[in-house]
């Protein structure tokens, strides 16, 4: 095996190894523990915080977090969740079982989450020997463009993906013999070790399929070339990486629908897009004012004269960087190509949902700007040596001294901006109104100022805020049209003016079962049959593990006299979800009214084992076995039912004619004398139910949720 050449630096000036200037032991202890210091510090306002935008879909409104067969469900059915990532589900699952929705453990979780990635990307800079790494370390852990990702907790993808990311890197580049570790090369464990936290990166988020064209890049940048080994070995990564990149981008179409009008662009149209957004984050890391959540969204209707020169910008300036790499070293190129193929998936090639509201986001550029933040950090680097040299001999400790000072200087201006910027996020409503002062076209901000309004309880105050959205959105937005709709519906009480925004908002995003069965209950108000019928048809081809839209076609079935496919429908609700009352119990009801007690028995066992104080349950499953002849299995039901309700007439009928049936006549007449005395007595003046009905009842449709509690998941 031939002896690998010296490492090389990120240098302006030549391609001359660096000095790495931590000395082993406990000055990089220290180092590493002021690390995770700074970062607590800096993020010690988020303790405060609480759920935003779309952490209800992925968070606190998710059933998959709340059993055991949810957790199943994350990993085998990718049409389950928002995104197939399920080791993020998997990592809110476990955290909702220690402290259930409450949103500061998540984010503890995720400030822990970046102290530990910034540690793990410091000790990858060290071995790579990258100028002022653990300046580029700390300013990754604590520039205020990061913020957004630590305060969402929906960006726990993030922070996940990027922590596995590292690690396959670090275990690949030791694996490959481009760092500076004294193991020798080509140690298959290294490689098996580093192909796992990969494909565990993948499974937090997919933008980590490009890893193996940044771990080539980092190669060349260190030993100016690619030995075959190593080349093919990144090729499995390569399939992997593209394969769950098309997982999600299917995911992006088919489940969060990110198609249609504004989402069609012209070859032109994406080239401005994606030279936008690579000037886009340098401008906001080198000057981070003001971040907010939604930014405005380029107007691409007039292409100017600056669109075409952030194209050939965007070109020039790595084909020049390459060109001056034997006078400049391959460094700066190679830290400007990290950036283009990190943030590569989100530059708009590709269709994803928040270009509905706009192009970029301070979340994307979360592993993307350790590139330009190397960058900076190396031309500073460098010219500090210059300015060094210029001024005479200078000791090794002293220019060491010196730079620390300059590095602990930066951390301390940053910081406080990284806190102010944190304490955006306190509370929620202050992140919108933020929002809104830097965009007020931001029609998604004034959506979630106007459901604050709500919650608040100023109905008409929302409808303007809501209209005013509806106005900037071009009428079109999916979840505005459906929160007009829900305040029009639920609030004003007047559906007939709520159906248009309902019906516009499923033109624009076809796959949302709830407004499907909206509609369809309209439709069935107003004797409008068949309407109603091929909504609940085209829904299910959309949605068709949705068993919310099957159970409605099951009970329309029923409705219009089609007992056995009603039957056949509500069967697959049941079988999709095993603890659905309603769809146990209108399953069981059907079942004996088709005469197949039988098979009814095991969905009234189930209607009575997930709500045992079910009173319709027990009684409906006596009546069942007494058809069956099991009369004494009937009478334990009744009994039940009894001491759940025992002011009830018909459980005392119901308790005579078993008792009868079983010969004991003088038992059967005291309770048919008891029913008849329940029966006259007066309706009681308390609010107190004769059962207690769980919140699945099939007695009537299921409530409608209230406008204030609709929480939209975006992306």
């Amino acid at each position: 095996m031939s002896k690998p050449n010296p490492p090389q630096a990120v240098s302006l000036a030549a391609d001359a190894p660096a000095v790495n200037t931590w000395p082993p032991g406990l000055s990089a202890l220290l180092a590493g523990l002021a690390l995770v210091a700074i970062t607590l510090v800096a993020y010690l306002p988020l303790l405060h915080a609480g759920f935003i935008w779309d952490d209800a879909g992925w968070v606190f409104q998710n059933p998959l977090l709340t059993s055991v067969h949810g957790l199943r469900e994350i990993w085998m059915d990718p049409d389950k969740s928002l995104q197939y990532y399920p080791l993020v589900f998997t990592a809110f699952w476990l955290e909702h079982h220690f402290w259930g929705f409450n949103p500061l453990g998540y984010h503890v979780v995720n400030i822990l989450l970046q102290a530990a990635d910034a540690l793990i990307l410091w000790r990858i800079l060290r071995r790579l020997a990258v100028p002022g790494a653990w300046l580029v370390a700390a300013l990754f852990a604590i520039h205020p463009v990061q913020v957004e990702t630590v305060a969402w907790v929906t960006e726990q993808k993030n922070l996940l993906s990027a922590g596995f990311l590292f690690l396959a890197a670090a275990g690949w580049l030791r694996y490959a013999g481009v760092d500076d570790s004294a193991s020798p090369p080509g140690k298959f464990r290294w490689y098996l070790l580093a192909s796992f936290a990969f494909l565990l990166a993948l499974f937090s988020k997919t933008d980590a399929c490009t890893l193996p064209a940044v771990l080539w890049i980092i190669t060349w940048w260190k030993r100016g070339t690619v030995r075959r080994f190593q080349g093919l070995s990144l090729i499995p990564w390569f399939i992997l990486g593209l394969g769950l990149a098309m997982v999600t981008i299917h995911t992006e179409h088919a489940m969060v629908y990110a198609k249609g009008p504004r989402y069609t662009f012209t070859p032109l149209q994406h080239l401005v897009i994606a030279a936008r957004d690579l000037w886009f984050y340098p401008a906001k890391l080198l000057w981070p004012h003001p971040l907010i959540e939604i930014y405005p969204r380029w107007n691409l209707t007039h292409i100017s004269i600056v669109d075409y020169l952030a194209i050939a910008g965007a070109f020039a300036v790595p084909i020049t960087l390459l060109a001056l790499s034997k006078r400049i070293g391959r460094g700066p190129f190679c830290a400007v190509a990290f950036y283009g193929l990190t943030i590569s998936p989100v530059l708009g090639f590709i269709s994803f949902y928040t270009e509905t509201y706009t192009f970029v986001a301070d979340h994307y550029q979360y592993v993307p700007c350790i590139g330009l933040l190397a960058l900076f950090v190396g031309v500073a680097a460098h010219s500090l040596r210059k300015f060094q040299a210029a001024a005479g001999t200078i000791s090794p400790a002293a220019q060491n001294r010196a730079a620390g000072i300059l590095a602990g200087c930066v951390v301390a201006a940053v910081i406080p901006a990284t806190m102010a910027q944190s304490e955006v996020y306190l509370p929620s409503l202050h992140l919108w109104t933020h929002d809104l002062k830097y965009n007020p076209r931001s029609f998604g901000a004034l959506d979630y100022v106007a459901l604050h309004e709500l919650n608040r309880g100023h109905p008409h105050k929302a409808l303007i805020l809501f209209h005013r959205a509806w106005l900037l959105s071009d009428k079109y937005d999916p979840t505005i049209n459906a929160d007009l709709g829900d305040l029009y519906n639920f609030r004003f009480h007047e559906p007939a003016l709520a159906m248009p925004y309902y019906r516009r908002s499923l033109k624009s995003d076809p796959r949302q079962p709830e407004l499907i069965v909206i509609l369809v209950r309209w439709y069935e108000a107003n004797k409008q049959w068949q309407r109603a019928y091929n909504d609940l048809l085209r829904g299910l081809e959309l949605v068709p593990h949705s068993a919310h839209l099957r159970y409605e076609l099951g009970e329309f079935d029923l409705m219009t006299g089609h007992i056995r496919e009603g039957a056949g429908q509500l069967t697959e609700v049941a079988d999709l979800e095993p603890k659905n009352t309603k769809a146990n119990y209108q399953l069981a009801l059907t079942l004996v009214e088709l005469h197949l007690p039988q098979k009814a028995v095991k969905y009234f066992q189930r209607v009575i084992h997930v709500s045992p104080q079910f009173v319709p349950g027990h009684v409906s499953y006596a009546r069942c076995l007494y058809l069956l002849g099991h009369y004494r299995m009937a009478l334990a039901q009744l009994r039940t039912a009894e001491t759940l309700a025992p002011a009830s007439a018909v459980i005392h009928r119901a308790v005579a004619q078993v008792l009868k049936k079983m010969g004991h006549a003088k038992q059967a007449a005291a309770e048919l004398k008891r029913a008849r005395a329940e029966a006259i007595k007066p309706a009681p003046t308390t609010t107190q139910a004769p059962a207690v009905a769980p919140a699945t009842t099939p007695a009537g449709k299921p409530a409608a949720r209230p406008t204030a509690e609709r929480v939209e998941s975006r992306k």
